[in-house]
């Protein structure tokens, strides 16, 4: 692999976040619009985009940077020293469709390393800023909808 992919395999998991200013602007809708449900803003063409000539320099955890070639900005919520009990884990999202890794709002989700810990973390979407909760001990379970509770996620045991 060359260009921008390897650099953000290995710089932790980093959320994809769309600037609705940028996002907009590049689809040809107009800025003031609001970009969002039931809105879609992105960019919707198959056009194949090549890889920057240097991927961007990406910070420590909590470090946000523009994606150089569709300008969306990207927040990185791990780093070596996200868990100090093991350095340089490797962290990803359940990757199965049922699997909901988020809550209702998106300012809630988890994140789990290779060993099967998982971490916890808040989020805020307005400003990006990504705050490690802790990890739980079990595995949380989103739903899809809010339920009647108002609790945010449930536990599974």
């Amino acid at each position: 692999m060359t260009g921008i992919a390897p650099a953000l395999t290995f710089a932790g998991v980093a959320l994809v976040l769309l600037s609705q200013t940028a996002v907009a602007a590049q689809a040809g809708v107009p800025t003031e619009k609001a970009c969002g449900p039931p809105s879609y803003c992105a960019r919707t063409d198959a056009r194949v985009e090549p890889y920057p000539k240097s991927p961007p320099a990406i910070g420590p955890a909590g470090s946000i940077i523009v994606d150089p070639t569709f300008g969306s900005r990207l927040v990185r919520v791990t780093d070596t020293k996200t868990d100090p009990r093991r350095p340089s884990e490797s962290y990803s999202t359940p990757s199965a469709a049922e699997q909901n890794s988020w809550n209702t709002d998106g300012t809630k989700f988890y994140v789990r390393g290779v060993d099967g810990g998982l971490w916890l973390f808040d989020f805020n979407p307005s400003t990006l800023a990504v705050h490690p909760i802790g990890a739980p001990n079990e595995r949380p379970v989103y739903a899809y909808t809010l339920p009647e509770s108002g609790k945010a996620f449930t536990i599974c045991a």
